[in-house]
């Protein structure tokens, strides 16, 4: 193993595992290349919250236990676009959850 790199063991269930590799089997690529670079930019773009729209259509996180969401926060027309791209939620029982941000505006705070 590389100097750099450790051993994280997770359990999948087994569809999703089977897809990882073929998915990984169809690029070219091993499941771990595969798993590093989704790893990396999903933690490059989580935030442990809930995303809120606020009536100026800034896009930000508000602390909510059980949530993360992944995209870019900030506000429309100033650097890059906010956009929220999917969120894991077991707040409410759900897992991936892509109707967002429209579920979640400062007038719910």
């Amino acid at each position: 193993m590389e100097k750099n790199m450790v051993r994280l063991e997770l359990r999948l269930e087994a569809d999703l595992a089977r897809s990882i590799k073929k998915l990984a089997a169809s690029s070219g690529m091993s499941v771990n290349q595969v798993m590093q670079g989704v790893a990396r930019w999903a933690v490059d773009h989580a935030h442990a919250g809930m995303p809120v729209v606020s009536q100026d259509e800034e896009l930000y996180t508000r602390k909510a236990v059980g949530v993360v969401w992944f995209g870019v926060e900030g506000k429309r027309g100033v650097g890059p676009e906010p956009h929220v791209v999917f969120a894991v939620d077991y707040s409410s029982g759900r897992v991936v959850r892509e109707d967002w941000p429209s579920v979640a505006s400062e007038d719910e705070r």
